[in-house]
């Protein structure tokens, strides 16, 4: 398993624009991509900041490359987004 993880963070008053804008521009649309396993986004609000993590879980690289063919190590998120890193899964999930 493959996990695609995204840093971003906003000003606090703006994290709720930052989850419907990530849902609405790709994780609606991730959900339903073939070997999509699943997304998260983790929030954490500190000194007026919101944090996130994003996280989609796909099969594998190819599932991303599939998709996102030669921009498959850019954020889906430009606007919004840090760096963007992939992971390999240590567990399996159930």
């Amino acid at each position: 398993m493959i996990a695609r993880v995204w840093r971003g963070s906003t000003r606090a008053e703006d994290a709720d624009a930052y989850v419907a804008y990530v849902e609405a521009t790709g994780l609606k649309g991730a959900r339903a991509l073939p070997g999509n396993r699943g997304t998260l986004v983790l929030r954490r609000v500190h000194d007026g900041r919101a944090e996130f993590e994003t996280i989609l879980l796909f099969d594998s690289l190819d599932d991303i490359r599939a998709f996102a063919a030669e921009s498959y190590a850019r954020p889906i998120w430009d606007r919004w987004a840090g760096p963007q890193r992939r992971h390999t899964a240590g567990v399996a999930l159930t």
